[in-house]
C-alpha cells in the first residue's frame, strides 16, 4: 500500500509554512511560505467607516461595529487565502492529508473556512504558536504528539 503524501500547515495570522513529510517520521521539507502582504492589509484599511445610529433619545450617535479590527479582518483575509491555497493544491493531488498547527484564534479561522473535501484531508491538529520553529523541531514536536 502506498504511503499517503502527507502536508504540515504551520500557520499564525500573518504567516503560514506549508512543509512535506514523505513518509511518516521522516524529516520535513519546507516547500512554500505563504505571507500577509501588505495589498492585504490595505485592503482591510479601506473598508468605511462602521455605520452610525442615533440613539432613541438625544442627540448621541454610535458607531456600529462588528467588533472586528482592521487587524483581525487582514488575518482572516490572509488565512481565507491560504484555504483556497490549500484547495487548489488538494485539487491537483499534491497531498492526501494534512495536519494543521496554529494558535487557537487561526485555528478557529482555518477549521470555518476549509470545505468538506478539506476537513476530510485534516488527519489532526495542534493548537500552538509555532511559526518559527525549525523543521526538525517541528518534526520532534509531530512525533511527540503521536503523528508518525
Amino acid at each position: 500500500m502506498a504511503t499517503a503524501k502527507r502536508w504540515i500547515v504551520v500557520a499564525d495570522g500573518r504567516h503560514a509554512r506549508l512543509y512535506e513529510q514523505l513518509r511518516p517520521g521522516a524529516a520535513l521539507s519546507q516547500i512554500e511560505s505563504l505571507d500577509l502582504t501588505a495589498e492585504d492589509e490595505k485592503e482591510a484599511a479601506q473598508r468605511d467607516r462602521p455605520p452610525r445610529a442615533h440613539d432613541r433619545f438625544g442627540e448621541g450617535r454610535h458607531a456600529m461595529d462588528k467588533g472586528v479590527s482592521l487587524h483581525e479582518e487582514a488575518e482572516a483575509r490572509f488565512l481565507a487565502r491560504v484555504t483556497n491555497h490549500l484547495e487548489a493544491q488538494r485539487s491537483a493531488d499534491k497531498f492526501d492529508e494534512i495536519i494543521l498547527i496554529a494558535p487557537p484564534r487561526a485555528l478557529g479561522i482555518l477549521r470555518t473556512s476549509l470545505s468538506h473535501a478539506l476537513k476530510e484531508a485534516v488527519k489532526g491538529s495542534m493548537d500552538l504558536d509555532l511559526i518559527n520553529e525549525t523543521p526538525e523541531q517541528l518534526r520532534t514536536r509531530l512525533s511527540d504528539a503521536g503523528f508518525r
